[in-house]
């Protein structure tokens, strides 16, 4: 079965403010790093999000 499709919109929730595809396309094109602190009601953050980001992953 072929089936065509059409893309016809997207949503973007990135980090950086990033809010579009060319937001995103800056930040790919000029290898910013935009990772940061998840908002607080994203989960809880005491609990899976390590600060230093460049430690090795450890269990708690």
């Amino acid at each position: 079965m072929s089936a065509r499709i059409s893309i016809v919109g997207v949503g973007c929730r990135l980090p950086g403010g990033v809010t579009d595809l060319d937001g995103l396309w800056s930040v790919l094109v000029e290898g910013r790093d935009v990772v940061d602190e998840p908002p607080p009601d994203r989960f809880d953050t005491e609990r899976y999000w390590d600060v230093n980001q460049m430690e090795a992953a450890r269990p708690r």
